[in-house]
């Protein structure tokens, strides 16, 4: 079954099919769905941003990123506080995106 938030969020990924996949896209769902314990690093302006999005743990990121290596999503660990992800639209789909902002969420509570 499907949550509102879940819904609006499909939604909004829904409506962007068919464009060039934006890093913002994560960095909105991971503000709606991780943001009280985690923040979004990477500059938001695509001109400064690169191809991946560094995300701001303070406490236990590394055990975090370890548990979702575990379950098959492979990011980049930077100490002392940071973990990497890199959304490539030749490979993930939007609903990647939003499952791995799912399996992030739920890591972190």
């Amino acid at each position: 079954m499907t949550t509102v938030l879940e819904g609006e969020a499909i939604g909004r990924l829904g409506s962007l099919i068919g464009e060039a996949f934006d890093p913002n896209d994560l960095e909105f769902l991971l503000k709606e769905q991780a943001s009280t314990r985690c923040s979004v690093v990477t500059p938001s302006d695509a001109e400064r941003r690169g191809a991946q999005i560094s995300i701001r743990i303070p406490v236990n990121g590394q055990g975090l990123c370890k548990e979702l290596a575990n379950s098959g999503i492979v990011g980049d660990w930077r100490q002392p506080d940071t973990f990497r992800v890199a959304p490539v639209p030749l490979y993930n789909s939007y609903r990647d995106v939003f499952r791995f902002v799912q399996k992030f969420a739920a890591a972190l509570s």
